[in-house]
């Protein structure tokens, strides 16, 4: 599936994704190709970006998520240091 991560300045990354953990309002949750759709808010925390065996990690400072079938798209208020 398609992983966008926009934050109000620029886009961060657009890559291709196998899975991806995200940090919700109401606690962490996965997604996969085919997911429903779904608008969601994010707390502060760290996105987990899956392809193969390779996991690479954004801390955002919260934002939103709005996921539909195969395209995932963040819209984090900002990147955190690691």
């Amino acid at each position: 599936m398609q992983f966008d991560l926009v934050t109000p300045e620029k886009l961060i990354v657009s890559t291709q994704a196998d899975y991806i953990n995200l940090p919700g309002t109401e606690g962490y949750f996965g997604v996969l190709d085919g997911h429903q759709a779904t608008l969601a808010t994010l707390n502060a925390g760290v996105i987990e970006v899956r392809t193969g065996s390779e996991t690479v990690s954004y801390k955002i400072s919260g934002g939103f998520v709005d996921v539909d079938a195969t395209k995932v798209t963040v819209l984090a208020d900002a990147l955190q240091d690691n």
